[in-house]
């Protein structure tokens, strides 16, 4: 199946319930099983969150672009951005085994997805951010 869902998402954080409701609905409809959908939901949101956070920093006015499709057994999400260019591919990851209290903030969510995700790819094209996350569903 090549029919592919794109959702724009305001810089908001009142906005990852939308998303992920999109998400899941995308996942039920094109059979994606319920566990390997999970991972797409939390990976894409994890990414997202970054990008109005950290790229946009909550300014309302800014888009993320998610973009879904199922091509030949493979789920992939794509994100873009027009912040300013950042590979989060590129930080460090974070020391998840140190206690809390002395470990550096961030780094998490990209680890998190990463993890999740088959692959994942960072490209930068004229003024966008795109990463690129892939899943095998068959």
């Amino acid at each position: 199946m090549t029919d592919a869902l794109v959702i724009p998402v305001p810089s908001a954080l009142s906005e990852t319930p939308r998303l992920r409701d999109a998400l899941a609905r995308f996942c039920e409809e094109h059979g994606v099983p319920s566990r390997v959908g999970l991972h797409v939901q939390l990976a894409v949101e994890e990414v997202v969150v970054n990008v109005i956070e950290h790229g946009y920093r909550h300014d309302p006015g800014r888009v993320i672009e998610v973009r879904l499709d199922v091509i030949d057994g493979t789920l992939t999400a794509t994100v873009v951005d027009d912040a300013a260019p950042f590979d989060p591919l590129q930080v460090a990851a974070p020391d998840v085994g140190a206690a809390l209290a002395t470990r550096e903030a961030g780094g998490v969510g990209i680890l998190l997805a990463r993890r999740l995700m088959d692959g994942v790819v960072y490209r930068r094209e004229g003024d966008r951010n795109i990463i690129v996350l892939t899943k095998r569903v068959a």
